[in-house]
Parts: structure tokens; C-alpha cells; sequence
């Protein structure tokens, strides 16, 4: 059995991450989406803001049993490094990815190409954290 201070945080995170998109979809609290209050009212008439929800509420609902899952593998096979290091690069990717569909529209193939790379950097730095911290 593993730690249950790691279990019960992979269970709060879930609920956040679940109520999170709750509330931007079906509450329309679309403030809570980043950039969207520091838009001009011209900016926010031609943004589709109701797809964004959308799109945050089915990652929320992806996101929420993997980190689920993840907790309860890390418990009950109490291999918590592979186990967070595997939920971290999902995590990663799955932000990457809903950032670049969001913008694809907004964002130039440079920017697109940049964020990618990002991605894979911080990929790189948290394998390497894992296998130097060891």
C-alpha cells in the first residue's frame, strides 16, 4: 500500500479539475477561463466562448479518471514515481493539446511549433528529475 497523503491529492486534484470545468460549462462562469476578462467587448463579440467551454468540460471529463486512476495505481502498487512521472507527461500533453486546438485559429505556425517544443522541454526536465533524483 502506498502513501494516502499522495492518494488523497490525486483525488482533490480530480475534484478541482471536474469542478473546474463544471462551472465554466454548464455555470458559464467563463471567467475563470484565462484571458477571457482581459478581452475588449469587440474581442469577446467575435469570440466563440461557448466552444471554449465546451472543449474545457470534455478535457476536465478526460482529465478527472486518469487522475483518479493514477492515484489509485500509485496507492495500491505504491510505484509512485512511475506512477506520477507517466500522469505528469499526460497531463502535459493534454494541456498542450487543448491549448494549441483552442488557438489554432489565432496562432501562427511558429507559435504552434514553439509550444510544442515547450512541451517536450518540460517533458525532458521532469524525466530527468525523476531518474537524477532517484
Amino acid at each position: 500500500m502506498g502513501n494516502f497523503f499522495s492518494l488523497f491529492f490525486y483525488l482533490w486534484g480530480a475534484v478541482t479539475i471536474f469542478f473546474a470545468g463544471l462551472l465554466i460549462y454548464k455555470f458559464k462562469a467563463y471567467d475563470l477561463i484565462a484571458g477571457y476578462n482581459t478581452m475588449s467587448i469587440e474581442e469577446k463579440s467575435n469570440y466563440d466562448i461557448e466552444s471554449t467551454a465546451k472543449r474545457i468540460w470534455i478535457f476536465s471529463c478526460v482529465l478527472t479518471p486518469i487522475t483518479i486512476l493514477a492515484g489509485l495505481l500509485e496507492y495500491f502498487f505504491a510505484t509512485e514515481k512511475y506512477i506520477t512521472f507517466v500522469y505528469l507527461i499526460i497531463l502535459f500533453s493534454a494541456i498542450n493539446i487543448l491549448i494549441i486546438g483552442e488557438n489554432k485559429r489565432r496562432w501562427t505556425r511558429k507559435l504552434t511549433v514553439f509550444t510544442i517544443l515547450f512541451n517536450i522541454f518540460v517533458v525532458v526536465i521532469i524525466v530527468l528529475s525523476f531518474f537524477l533524483l532517484r
